[in-house]
């Protein structure tokens, strides 16, 4: 994980949401105490938040490599991505086509094979701003207590970050529902197209 001056803002709006001071940056590895935790969780924090579900906003598709091994029950194995934290679809050659899948790789007889899947972005500026608030509040709900020493404000966090789970949650249904419902209307606009076409000859 590259951490960039947009992962930087992220990790000082959750220093902010626990009462510490903001840091310049966190590129740096030689940097103090918050600094160096925050380089240790920010990574656990952004990939629960994406593991959650399959985020419509996060959900990308990805041409696997093949590798060179060759498993047992498979002619191929292909290499999945390490940043990658959730697959929500694999697409063989033909559908349907069976394959097995590990903590790294996709077993299967296909001699291609796609994933659709949720990885951790290289820096926030294709991410919502509701999923970076999001990754902020998990942070700072994992470094309340080791910086502030303050049960009360990791209780905080906590409920904050959960009832901004919630809220994520709808708004990213909504915008599917938006999704399909263009797509429908696209569809509708150039049957009637098709038609009035049709009509004319």
């Amino acid at each position: 994980m590259v951490f960039g001056k947009a992962w930087t803002e992220i990790a000082n709006n959750a220093l902010v949401r626990i009462g510490r001071k903001k840091v310049q940056t966190i590129e740096d590895t030689n940097q103090d105490f918050d600094t160096s935790l925050i380089r240790d969780q920010l990574k656990y924090a952004v990939a629960e938040v994406l593991a959650v579900r399959s985020w419509r906003c996060m959900t990308t598709q990805v041409k696997l490599e093949k590798l060179i091994y060759t498993p047992a029950d498979y002619a191929y194995r292909y290499a999945v991505p390490q940043d990658t934290v959730r697959i929500v679809k694999v697409i063989t050659a033909k559908e349907g086509q069976g394959y097995a899948t590990g903590s790294a790789y996709i077993d299967t007889d296909s001699d291609t094979c796609f994933i659709n899947c949720i990885r951790i972005p290289d820096n926030t500026s294709t991410v919502p701003v509701w999923m970076a608030d999001l990754f902020s509040l998990n942070l700072a709900a994992k470094i309340a207590l080791p910086l502030s020493a303050d049960k009360s404000i990791l209780q905080l966090v906590q409920q904050e970050y959960a009832a901004a789970l919630t809220n994520a949650m709808h708004t990213d249904e909504a915008d599917m529902q938006d999704t399909l419902q263009d797509a429908a209307s696209l569809l509708s606009g150039l049957n009637r197209a098709t038609f009035a076409r049709g009509m004319e000859a």
